[in-house]
């Protein structure tokens, strides 16, 4: 059985750079121990599995996977994605238009292209859980509580898929993070029981620009160059914090610590229950081929 593939790097339009991700186009066929064996071959931090559609007015149902398990939601998989679906004019029949939806399981993400970006809506409203202690984050990261910024206290927060977010006090201290596994797995089995894993989102802001750093060493991903779930979590966040600038509009930059640069653009409108939250970002293909595995076809 023969399997087509493409890879690309996404939140860059420089080969190379960016967050790299696997896309399956057509995975009609494949079992879901399938694709989780050809993510954990491709060892990225996530990779897509495209099929056809199960509601009207959908373009693609879209699996994501990371080398050890399936995730409802994930930014630089949708803006991959997208762009790839986008550039081959035509998924299961349907011709690829500039705004479309994708199916994911946390629910179905509006996408629109424009100028050779892809942005989607977050599918989710923000969700707030319980702050965490400082002490313990900081160590989690090798750093001391006073790295932290007082702004506000470690918070786990989602729009489709949970982090922890830690405001750092400057970008040197982001630039000093390292995470320590061991520290993290204590966290993990109070917060969300054994077996699980805590991705730690840890950032350092200055009016309009974020520099971040995302990492979930238990969860298969020593550090992500680029994390769009957690950018629209934390645009959410902040405007509840009140702490956007006016317009809503921010860029963060990500994957600098890993020579790998990502720009991630993003906006948000509304209040509270109607408000929106947009991630843009481009891609570009870096390599196509097939993959055997085995049997007929």
């Amino acid at each position: 059985m023969q399997v087509r593939f493409v890879t690309c790097d996404v939140f860059t339009d420089t080969p190379f750079q960016g967050n790299p991700l696997a896309v399956i186009p057509d995975a009609r066929g494949l079992s879901t121990a399938q694709m989780q064996a050809i993510a954990r071959e491709f060892n990225y931090a996530e990779s897509t599995f495209v099929l056809p559609p199960e509601t009207p007015g959908g373009l693609a149902k879209v699996r994501i996977f990371t080398p050890v398990d399936e995730m409802p939601f994930a930014g630089h998989p949708t803006i991959g994605t997208a762009l790839m679906l986008k550039a081959q004019e035509e998924v299961f029949g349907q011709k690829v238009g500039d705004a479309f939806v994708l199916e994911e399981k946390a629910g179905p993400v509006p996408v629109t292209i424009s100028d050779g970006q892809a942005t989607f809506t977050a599918p989710k409203p923000l969700t707030l859980g319980p702050p965490l202690p400082s002490a313990g984050i900081a160590a989690s990261l090798n750093l001391s509580a006073h790295d932290l910024s007082h702004n506000h206290p470690p918070q786990v927060a989602g729009v489709g898929l949970d982090f922890v977010f830690v405001e750092l006090a400057s970008r040197e201290a982001l630039a000093r993070a390292r995470a320590d596994a061991t520290q993290l797995r204590a966290l993990e089995d109070t917060w969300v029981g054994p077996g699980g894993s805590v991705a730690i989102y840890a950032y350092f802001k200055t009016e309009s620009v974020v520099h971040a750093r995302m990492f979930d060493p238990n969860g298969g991903i020593p550090e992500d160059p680029a994390t769009g779930s957690a950018a629209a979590a934390l645009a959410a966040l902040l405007h509840k914090m009140q702490d956007l600038p006016s317009d809503g509009r921010f860029l963060v930059h990500q994957g600098e610590e890993m020579g790998r640069k990502s720009l991630l653009s993003l906006q948000v409108s509304g209040e509270s229950a109607s408000m929106q939250v947009r991630v843009s970002g481009g891609a570009v293909k870096v390599m196509s081929g097939e993959l055997s595995l085995g049997g007929g076809r």
